[in-house]
């Protein structure tokens, strides 16, 4: 992780970022700053941001130059260059947990497009942008309060998505919304998908199955959602794919058993209304999780779910979300397949 260390040397204080995972160093230096911090009485705010729950990072104010060789950054600071000689020390994680392409453009849309980012030594886990939100934009925190409908906006004019609206249902015409199953092969399976489909077809919608991948060819995919009224499939990033339906589509999330209500809201509730997108979840039973297979029903991954949780994320998701298929009662979701339905009408 980064581990700041500020430090006084004569006239001149130095910040230095160490990245315990790699040798390089960087050094931002400013000759005139001690002066001017013995000379303010007040403290200014610290250049590092770590209160952020999905971002650290750290800002500087002037003219800046990168020595590439050495990797080392220079720092001429401007009279706004914000350090507190109180809090000298701060904890920079590197990695923060988030989706990359939602920040990169929000930080970006203030520029018009007159930006261009460069990676150089890239390794993934080192990305690092401002998010303040899992899958979604904050906009009181932009200047041009850029959201996620400008987002979905942007993607449909880069990959030529032309549906904007889902369909319109009408009552005097027979119309077939498109349902869009993501199907998963490695885990949090649907062990009924072909029931469901068959299902689907019966109460009057046109099934499309897929599934997206390393393999997956982003742009046609896109076409195959953005062509579609409603996606459904069981929590995962597959239904990260919602950000191509159109307006007022219907996402419908197959929630595992384990408490999983608050990342299933976090993940892909909340962002589905900032993204005019209608939000359906159908919550897994206890007889419609292969965990039965597993534990006997007295045991408490289904008595305490938590317990598990505080044991830590990995220990969680290697019961809960790694080995746990789902097969739906199929008289209890044809109810909420009928409630998509329901929702596109009500907005035509």
């Amino acid at each position: 992780m980064y581990n700041p260390i500020l430090a006084k040397n004569g006239d001149a204080m130095n910040l230095q970022l160490s990245i315990q995972a790699a040798e390089d160093m960087f050094v931002i230096k400013d000759t005139t700053l001690l002066k001017k911090l013995e000379t303010e009485k007040k403290d200014a705010e610290p250049m590092c941001n770590v209160l952020e729950p999905l971002s650290d990072y750290c800002e500087t104010k002037g003219d800046i130059r990168v020595q590439g060789n050495s990797s080392t950054i220079f720092v001429v600071s401007s009279h706004d260059f914000n350090v507190s000689a109180e809090n000298n020390s701060w904890i920079i994680q590197p990695y923060p947990r988030k989706d990359l392409l939602v920040p990169i453009f929000s930080n970006s849309r203030y520029f018009n497009s007159e930006v261009h980012f460069l990676a150089t030594d890239y390794k993934s886990w080192w990305i690092g942008l401002k998010s303040h939100k899992e899958f979604g934009i904050d906009s009181s925190k932009f200047p041009n309060r850029v959201s996620m409908r400008d987002f979905r906006q942007f993607l449909r004019s880069s990959l030529s998505l032309n549906r904007v609206e889902s369909i319109k249902m009408n009552d005097d015409i027979v119309t077939r919304p498109r349902l869009l199953i993501m199907s998963r092969k490695k885990s949090r399976i649907l062990l009924n998908e072909d029931d469901v489909r068959q299902m689907a077809d019966d109460i009057g919608y046109e099934v499309v199955l897929a599934e997206a991948n390393l393999s997956t060819n982003l742009s046609k995919f896109a076409q195959i959602v953005n062509s579609c009224d409603v996606i459904m499939g069981v929590h995962g990033a597959g239904l990260t794919n919602m950000v191509f339906l159109p307006n007022n589509a219907v996402l419908i999330q197959l929630v595992p058993l384990g408490a999983m209500d608050y990342l299933a809201k976090r993940d892909f509730g909340d962002p589905a209304g900032e993204m005019n997108i209608k939000y359906l979840d159908y919550k897994i039973g206890v007889n419609e999780s292969s965990l039965v297979e597993q534990y006997p029903l007295n045991h408490k991954v289904f008595k305490d779910p938590s317990s598990f949780f505080r044991k830590g994320w990995g220990v969680f998701r290697a019961i809960y979300l790694d080995k746990q298929n789902v097969k739906v009662d199929l008289y209890r979701f044809r109810s909420t397949l009928l409630e998509a339905k329901r929702l596109l009408a009500a907005t035509s």
